[in-house]
């Protein structure tokens, strides 16, 4: 069941279809949720070519709070290391930075909220 997540998240919405590419079921949607298995690259890698196509106007992480946004720059959102250590990332428990920050520099004008 996991392998399918990704087409068990969009087969709720208006014109979908198991034959038609990703690609094609997440253009001209208003909201577009992608969920990955945590620890898993290639699922974050995926995550982050779908927001590059989707170009997104905001990015919303469930692993980031309020607080931790409000730290987020213009200048953080180009230095991986200095963004990560402002989140404090490494006592999160979450994995990776390396695999949220392709999603965020995916979309980078993105405005980032907390869930």
């Amino acid at each position: 069941m996991k392998k399918f997540l990704f087409v068990l998240i969009l087969a709720a919405m208006p014109g979908f279809s198991a034959a038609a590419p990703i690609e094609e079921m997440v253009q001209d949607r208003e909201v577009v949720i992608l969920g990955e298995m945590h620890d898993n690259p290639a699922h974050h890698e995926t995550q982050a070519r779908l927001t590059g196509l989707i170009a997104p106007s905001a990015l919303v992480f469930e692993m980031l709070s309020a607080d931790q946004v409000a730290r987020i720059t213009s200048d953080l959102r180009g230095d991986p290391e200095g963004l990560e250590k402002a989140l404090n990332w490494s006592d999160s428990g979450w994995p990776d930075f390396a695999m949220y920050y392709q999603v965020m520099q995916a979309a980078p004008d993105a405005a980032i909220f907390g869930a």
